[in-house]
């Protein structure tokens, strides 16, 4: 994989006019939905069912009539029904979700695909000012343990414990990390908390594969002086968006994949710009599983102004994470899960760690990292803070040794369980 062909492949199309991004876009999606309605079981019969006409849909505006699907679809009908008729599955590169929120989805790539998947996760970096002289710490999970010839980069698998990590880091001093959320927070919190003066070698970093919310940047901040570039994308299709340097909001790699953002629940409405909605992606470079108005169960905002650094195109704000993670008032309204991590945290120097779960619309369980025994104050104070954004609800409180990571190497803190 070539730095270079990198750079031009992905560089210049951040920067295409609204219109060259819609003649691409347009003619790429035509594509993508014929060879998907003539060669792959699932989607023929889907779109037969619902009576779509294919020839109608000539550009992206006219996609919101074409129906949405779910992970649950692919897991019902398996690969022989979502895979293209024209590939031999046992040639295909195979990689699971993280299944952090149900059963995990194994969904499949040929070699080309897979090559470009590679390039696309890598060209977020270097058009953010990532280069051949910098040192790259790379805390991911065990997949990713591939980059560039010729880059200066250690992989530590986010199992590995916070001892091998620092040893690695202070082996490396990397200039850059790239990484799991959560990993590069914990890693921060620890170069801090030993006073490691080698963490002034970190200049950019790049947290990925989690949303960054308030407390996991604060702990990122707390460690290292370095520019954040907060970036989103899934295992399925790759970026969803990755910020710039004017860091206001994530922009969407428009050449790559069509993000759209609908109403709550509503996923063949337009959400408005600034309005929260779901979101739905189609994957303009996947032929073997092609992906095709699907919807991960993320929210989010979208802009459509244009960006102080020059990138058009539309822009992804306020990623609030799962439309699962969102929990449900008794007035029925969705709530943060990070406005409900900060209120619970904020100014709690007793807490070490949290998760909260929703088992019902009136009931919230919720189990705390101390640093010392339960006070009568803290109790208080969670049941303040629940009453204060969900209503009147039960709260029953749990004091554990840790939080448990999901297979991916999250910890879901804040979600609903229905």
């Amino acid at each position: 994989m070539n730095l270079d062909s990198i750079r031009k492949k992905y560089y210049e199309a951040q920067y295409w006019s609204q219109s060259e991004l819609d003649s691409y876009q347009n003619t790429a999606l035509t594509r993508v939905l014929r060879r998907a309605s003539s060669r792959v079981p699932f989607y023929r019969d889907l779109y037969q069912r619902s009576g779509i006409d294919l020839e109608s849909i000539t550009d992206v505006r006219k996609l919101w009539k074409i129906p949405s699907v779910v992970k649950d679809d692919f897991l019902r009908v398996g690969p022989q029904e979502f895979l293209s008729q024209d590939f031999d599955k046992s040639q295909l590169k195979a990689s699971t979700t993280s299944g952090s929120l149900g059963r995990a989805l194994t969904h499949y790539k040929n070699t080309s695909e897979s090559h470009n998947a590679l390039v696309g996760f890598w060209s977020a970096f270097w058009t953010r000012g990532l280069t051949k002289g910098d040192r790259v710490l790379l805390l991911a999970a065990p997949y990713f343990d591939i980059f560039p010839s010729g880059l200066i980069c250690e992989y530590m698998t986010v199992q590995a414990t916070a001892e091998q990590i620092r040893q690695c880091f202070l082996k490396l001093q990397p200039t850059a990390i790239i990484g799991a959320t959560e990993a590069i927070a914990l890693l921060a919190k620890d170069l801090h908390d030993l006073d490691i003066k080698k963490r002034s070698s970190v200049k950019r970093i790049f947290p990925f594969g989690q949303t960054l919310g308030d407390s996991l940047k604060s702990m990122i901040q707390l460690g290292f002086d370095a520019e954040i570039f907060d970036s989103y994308g899934c295992s399925e299709i790759g970026w969803i968006g990755i910020e710039c340097g004017s860091h206001s909001g994530l922009h969407v790699p428009g050449e790559r994949v069509i993000v759209q953002i609908s109403k709550l629940g509503k996923p063949d409405e337009p959400a408005q710009a600034g309005e929260l909605g779901e979101v739905i992606l189609t994957s303009l470079e996947q032929n073997a599983m092609p992906f095709i108005r699907y919807r991960i169960g993320d929210v989010a905002r979208w802009e459509n102004t244009p960006c102080s650094c020059g990138r058009n195109g539309a822009r992804l704000v306020s990623l609030e994470g799962r439309v699962q993670d969102l929990l449900l008032s008794t007035q029925g309204n969705l709530i943060s899960p990070g406005a409900i991590q900060t209120d619970l945290a904020y100014g709690q120097d007793d807490i070490d760690d949290l998760r909260v779960i929703q088992v019902a619309q009136n009931q919230v369980q919720v189990f705390l990292v101390l640093k010392s025994d339960l006070q009568e104050s803290l109790v208080s104070h969670v049941n303040e803070v629940f009453t204060r954004q969900l209503g009147e609800v039960d709260v029953s409180i749990d004091l554990v040794d840790e939080v448990p990571r999901d297979p991916s190497g999250k910890r879901r803190r804040v979600y609903r369980a229905f």
